[in-house]
């Protein structure tokens, strides 16, 4: 049953990526893209990372690529009542989904690190013995990241002890010999392993059902999130906002201020728009700050640009889609106007920071 629920999950997920991606997008634009790319790096790795950044900032970087993922069980809801009855099968589907997620885990850390192995290799002088210690680490590292994501449902906790994790993790590459990341990363992937298997599943088996149907759906929930033409009913699962204290931003009371007033709050009280915009703009900052190739630097400081500027214009569409705008309705002139500066609110202090940070990267 586990081996058959992977093969038709993997399926799954091919089938949602073809319908996005086609295979000849991948064969003629993306592969030769990277191809280029990746031989650029290799040419010259020194114009994409310095020899000054120390070694615990790569660390650091490699462990939060290889932070993703779940274990996963592949359950359905008709499986509660014949799993309730039989507790050995709990048992040795949990063995089969740790196990799973080791293999995985690997593989995933094996990309992250061939992604950096220019880098390992010219810049911090790695040698083969030294990745083979850099990977086992990384397994346990891994390991612990997701049974914290399984046991604990609460994301500040969560969060929390992934994070003391991955500063104990980041010192241990700092200060202590690669031939002591063999046994710190057994014993972590061990403790882990046994650690989930104790787990008591009957109380927690409804919540990882719901959890699989999540991770089961994910990119098409992506796809829908992205997409702007598809209709999304929100109302099954009602958005998180941010409490805050309601102060009015224009003393001028117009119908336009009032407009953009609703559209302001509206992104600045709501946790997925925020979120989003947060990280765009600190994953762009972390770039520039960085990469020592100015003109990548170019590239990607116009690619924000245009990039948040798109997004905010789909931002805006999905709020005016909103049925408040269908009770209280406001004139096409006013919502153009609205737009504009809605657009121009949103996006200036974003590429103001940015703006800045590049400045003093260049000016240093």
């Amino acid at each position: 049953m586990f081996r058959k629920r992977l093969k038709q999950d993997v399926e799954r997920q091919l089938k949602v990526v073809r319908t996005v991606i086609d295979w000849t997008t991948i064969v003629y634009l993306i592969l030769p893209l990277v191809a280029v790319l990746m031989l650029d790096i290799w040419i010259s790795p020194g114009q994409y990372w310095s020899k000054d950044i120390p070694f615990y900032v790569v660390s650091l970087l490699i462990m939060l690529f290889c932070s993703s993922g779940s274990i996963r069980t592949y359950l359905y809801e008709a499986d509660v009542l014949f799993l309730l009855q039989r507790p050995d099968l709990i048992k040795r589907l949990r063995l089969y989904s740790f196990g799973l997620s080791v293999v995985k885990s690997a593989m995933n850390i094996l990309m992250v690190i061939l992604l950096f192995l220019p880098v390992l290799l010219v810049i911090y002088e790695l040698k083969v013995m030294d990745f083979i210690f850099l990977m086992l680490l990384l397994i346990g590292y891994k390991t612990t990241i997701l049974f914290i994501r399984k046991r604990f449902n609460h994301l500040v906790v969560s969060v929390l002890m992934s994070l003391v994790v991955l500063s104990l993790v980041g010192m241990i590459l700092t200060f202590i010999s690669p031939v002591v990341y063999v046994g710190i990363g057994l014993v972590l992937t061990f403790i882990t392993g046994y650690l989930f298997m104790k787990m008591d599943y009957k109380r927690r088996l409804l919540k990882d059902i719901e959890m699989e149907n999540h991770l089961r759906n994910r990119l098409i929930n992506m796809i829908f999130h992205m997409s702007n033409d598809v209709e999304v009913d929100m109302r099954t699962k009602p958005m998180k906002r941010v409490r805050l204290r309601s102060r009015r931003l224009f003393k001028k009371r117009t119908e336009e201020n009032v407009l953009l007033e609703i559209l302001i709050k509206s992104v600045i009280r709501h946790h997925k728009y925020i979120g989003a915009y947060l990280q765009i703009m600190l994953v762009t900052l972390f770039v520039i700050i960085i990469v020592p190739s100015y003109w990548f630097v170019a590239i990607i400081y116009i690619s924000f640009i245009a990039f948040i500027h798109s997004w905010f214009n789909s931002v805006y569409d999905q709020l005016v889609s909103s049925d408040f705008f269908t009770v209280v309705p406001y004139s096409n002139s006013k919502t153009i106007f609205a737009k504009k500066r809605f657009k121009r609110w949103m996006t200036l202090p974003s590429i103001i920071l940015v703006t800045l940070v590049l400045t003093v990267k260049i000016w240093l």
